[in-house]
C-alpha cells in the first residue's frame, strides 16, 4: 500500500500524460488547467514565499498524497472484467461529506466528467448492480465518526 501510494504520488502525472496521447482533447485541457495552476502558484510564491508554500503548496501536497492512499482502497481486489466491481464504494456520510463524495467510486468510474455533488444520484440509479463485496466502510481517522443515516 505505502509503495502504490508513493509510487502512484511520484509518476501519476507522468503516466495521465503519456495515456492522453490517445485523447487530444482531454490532454489540452489538462495541459492548459497545469499551465494555469502552475501560473497561480508562481504568482503567490513571488508575491509571499513563505505563505504560498504553507497555506497552499503544503496543504495541496498532503491532499494529492492522500488521494493517491486512498485510491489503493478504492481499488485493491477488484475485478477488471465487470465495470460495476472495478472499485469499492464508501457510503460513509462523513467520509462523504469530507473527500467530495469520493466513496461514490463506481459512480464516479462510469462518469469521471459528472459533478461530484451528481454522484450521489447516480450511484442511487446503478446501486443495484454493484456487488456487495465492493462497498466498504473507511478507514482511520474517517471509521471514528458517525457514519449517519444509510446512505444509497
Amino acid at each position: 500500500m505505502q509503495e502504490y501510494t508513493w509510487r502512484l504520488a511520484l509518476t501519476g502525472y507522468i503516466q495521465a500524460f503519456r495515456i492522453s496521447t490517445d485523447h487530444p482533447e482531454i490532454r489540452r485541457t489538462f495541459l492548459v488547467m497545469a499551465g494555469l495552476h502552475i501560473t497561480l502558484v508562481a504568482a503567490l510564491v513571488w508575491i509571499n514565499p513563505f505563505n504560498a508554500v504553507a497555506i497552499f503548496i503544503i496543504p495541496m501536497l498532503i491532499s494529492f498524497v492522500m488521494t493517491c492512499r486512498h485510491t489503493y482502497d478504492h481499488h485493491a481486489g477488484c475485478s477488471e472484467e465487470d465495470e460495476y466491481a472495478a472499485s469499492n464504494n464508501i457510503m460513509h456520510r462523513w467520509y462523504n461529506i469530507l473527500t467530495g463524495n469520493l466513496g461514490y467510486h463506481t459512480a464516479h468510474h462510469l462518469r469521471p466528467g459528472l459533478h461530484w455533488s451528481k454522484l450521489p444520484g447516480f450511484h442511487a440509479r446503478i446501486a443495484d448492480k454493484i456487488p456487495a463485496a465492493n462497498y466498504r466502510g473507511p478507514g482511520l481517522p474517517m471509521s471514528l465518526l458517525p457514519a449517519g443515516p444509510k446512505q444509497t
